[in-house]
């Protein structure tokens, strides 16, 4: 879209009619022009004398002349582009339940605001009564064990029972307590609360139902069950949406992306709120260009009114403030005139004095635009008849001022010997190389607790990105406490056996099947901790797990890349369940990047390894980057017959987006050096070439040129030019403007 502008007046321009007739004068063309040198022309009713122009109030009203103040007001460079509301994904989330069964009940429904942690529904689960039962009964059987255990005390102490019986009655109480523990956990793994596991345990019923809660709160937008349905772990039941925030998300053409930046101001509206608009600034970037849109995404916080909502997928218009002039020296636009190259407006000196000032102009606004030199506020200028005293002033040799050439973007440079290199030119596109764009994903099933790190942030290599939450990692850790447990239990019991057996208590072969226990004991440890390992969860997690019985369902995916980083697109939002290997974000390192192009298949047998190449951005036209070439794929296109290549180009600074459209130019040989101007010196009318020489003196004057080889950078000029000659190279078209002006 294009470039517009916004103005925040401080004071009220003045329009002054002027006084006076002259029309009889000016129509009968007794009005004389000024000579070259500006010298004073007497006329009936106007004369010239050098930049000051005299009007008789008969020729103020013959030309309608008019005049406006010069202001004091702030003024922005607005770039305006389609936008629309997004949810931000941390204020969005998935609800499921975390053991299959059956709905039996229905607590909230599309369109109701919950509290975090609020009960939505509730699942009855056969799964769930089974781990209830089997904690009731070891607790039972617990209980009946520790009886035992104070009997065969009180008869070992008497001499009545073997001192074995009752080391294996301790061992059987042993592996009860570490079977308690993990039916324990399990059950406050799936979200049953420690109240209700200790009442299923003094009460000896087992619980039945589970509640399936609200993530966060917000407003419930979508359900997907009803009473009675049977309902799995993979399913998402409801969703709930904060919407006290949203982003306004804007789409930004890849030649503009380059000026917007974080921070910048940003003004939104919307066709559903008329005469409404919502204020904010840039808060992220994404760090590619959408291939298929040619845009950048811009997202921008705002917090939502209640009163006037903004709702996730409304379309409008954001307002991006790219430049900004507080107190600026404004002066309307009708009072600005252009001729021959230079840029001015008559300034009222007196009734019916006028003298001509050379502008330097900022930002353009509605009607007004920043005079950064040439003018003070309170001056008053020529807004209407301002062409009619431009006219007064003959020009018949262009000569820009330094003023005009600062306006103008005019550059120059010496013709001089260069090498013009043959070369093969085509357009490509910016990508990421392979290798250095990987995506986060999951290796286990779960659901997405926390996403760490957001569109456009940095990652470090290894750094956490997202949290898994997954009941399969929290079972292994608790088996692997089990496990553990068992694993002192038994070799605690064959220490005793051993000791036992040098008293001649026990036979040998309790002490071997001791061993056997102790050793399949020991390998279920490994082989767990190795699963764990292979699931991504920490050393320093398993150790806790299997020592302290830290267990946990949380699973820390890290940044497989082993460079800086920035995430690239998210895919993942809290609560979705995902599957193993699915992306859920993708983090790229942007520096160096390639270009993807293509080359006829006539210069095929010019390419060389790692041949210079050269990029240029369309995002970014004054940037010309140096690369070399990668490598090229094996064989042709089908369609074009066109070999696609890859170069290798430097982005340090993080200004080059992938996607980005690029000019590629691939060099296949070195050339002799030849009389050459930049290419851009070179121009085109009428289908005859042609550059701009500068005079002596300032002066500037069109030449026709014989252009012989070109590259991408220098044009051999085989006539019309000689070493030592100035050029014009930038503003080329603007001093050709001016030059076709001259009277």
């Amino acid at each position: 879209m294009r470039p517009a502008v916004h103005v925040v007046p401080r004071g009220r321009a003045a329009f002054v009619a002027a006084a006076g007739a002259a029309a009889a004068l000016l129509v009968a063309g007794a009005l004389a022009l000024a000579h070259e040198g500006h010298g004073a022309l007497e006329t009936k009713g106007a004369s010239v004398a050098g930049d000051t122009v005299r009007l008789s109030p008969e020729a103020r009203k013959a030309i309608g002349l008019k005049v406006a103040d010069v202001e004091i007001a702030t003024l922005e460079a607005v770039l305006r582009v389609n936008a629309e509301v997004f949810l931000p994904p941390d204020r969005e989330a998935f609800a499921s339940t975390r053991v299959d069964g059956r709905v039996v009940a229905l607590l909230a429904r599309p369109g109701q605001t919950v509290e975090a942690g609020a009960e939505l529904a509730r699942v009855e689960s056969l799964e769930l009564e089974t781990l209830a039962l089997d904690l009731i009964q070891a607790s039972s059987e617990l209980t009946f064990a520790k009886k035992e255990l104070e009997r065969l005390d009180a008869l070992v102490k008497q001499g009545l029972a073997a001192a074995k019986d009752r080391l294996e009655v301790d061992a059987q109480a042993r592996e009860l307590e570490v079977r308690i523990d993990a039916a324990r956990r399990r059950l406050l793994a799936v979200g049953i609360s420690a109240d209700e596991v200790d009442r299923a345990l003094t009460e000896g019923k087992p619980v039945r139902t589970l509640a399936v809660r609200a993530p966060i709160g917000g407003l419930v937008t979508h359900a997907d069950l009803e009473v009675g349905r049977f309902v799995e772990t993979t399913q998402h039941l409801f969703h709930v949406a904060d919407l006290r925030e949203v982003w306004i998300a804007g789409f930004v053409p890849q030649d503009r992306a380059a000026a917007v930046e974080v921070g910048a101001l940003v003004r939104a509206s919307f066709a559903a709120y008329p005469g409404r608009t919502f204020a904010g600034k840039i808060d992220r970037v994404t760090p590619a260009v959408d291939p298929r849109t040619g845009a950048r995404r811009v997202y921008a916080a705002f917090a939502n009114d209640a009163d006037i909502p903004l709702k996730p997928g409304l379309a409008g218009v954001l307002e991006i403030v790219t430049a900004r002039a507080e107190d600026a020296t404004a002066a309307p636009l009708s009072g600005v005139a252009s001729d021959a190259g230079s840029t001015f407006a008559f300034v009222e000196e007196s009734e019916g004095t006028y003298k001509r000032r050379e502008l330097v102009l900022g930002i353009r606004a509605n009607g007004l635009v920043e005079v950064k030199d040439g003018l003070f506020p309170g001056d008053r200028i020529v807004s209407d008849g301002k062409h009619q005293l431009a006219a007064l002033f003959v020009v018949g040799v262009l000569r820009l001022s330094e003023t005009a050439r600062k306006n103008l973007g005019v550059e120059t440079e010496v013709v001089d010997l260069r090498p013009v290199e043959k070369v093969e030119r085509g357009v490509g596109r910016v990508t990421v190389p392979t290798g250095r764009e990987a995506a986060v994903s999951s290796r286990i099933h779960g659901k997405v607790r926390r996403v760490l790190k957001n569109v456009g942030e940095a990652v470090s290599p290894d750094e956490p990105v997202i949290e898994v939450e997954s009941l399969e990692v929290e079972g292994l850790e608790i088996d692997l406490r089990r496990e553990t447990l068992r694993l002192e239990l038994a070799r605690a019991t064959l220490e005793r056996l051993q000791k036992l057996a040098g008293e001649g208590i026990p036979a040998q072969r309790e002490v071997l099947k001791a061993e056997r226990e102790l050793r399949a004991i020991e390998n279920a440890v490994a082989s767990l901790r190795r699963r764990l390992e292979a699931l991504g969860v920490s050393p320093d997690d398993i150790e806790r797990a299997a020592t302290k019985g830290e267990t946990s369902p949380v699973v820390v995916i890290r940044s497989p890349l082993p460079f800086p980083s920035l995430v690239r697109a998210r895919a993942a939002i809290p609560g979705q369940v995902v599957r193993p290997g699915e992306a859920l974000v993708e983090v790229a390192a942007l520096s160096p990047l390639w270009v993807v192009g293509a080359i006829a298949q006539e210069s095929v047998g010019a390419i060389r390894a790692e041949a210079p190449v050269r990029a240029r951005i369309a995002a970014l036209p004054e940037r010309t980057i140096d690369g070399k070439l990668a490598f090229t794929t094996h064989t042709l296109d089908e369609v074009t017959r066109t070999l696609p290549v890859y170069a290798e180009i430097p982005n340090q600074d993080g200004t080059v987006l992938p996607g980005m459209r690029a000019d590629l130019t691939v060099v296949l040989g070195a050339a002799e050096e030849v009389v050459a101007v930049p290419r851009p010196a070179v121009g085109s009318l009428g289908g005859r070439m042609f550059t701009i020489v500068e005079k002596g003196g300032g002066t500037f004057e069109r030449i026709p040129v014989e252009v012989g080889r070109v590259d991408d950078r220098f044009a051999e000029v085989r006539k019309g030019l000689f070493p030592g000659d100035r050029v014009v190279v930038r503003g080329v078209e603007a001093v050709r403007a001016a030059l076709a002006s001259v009277r």
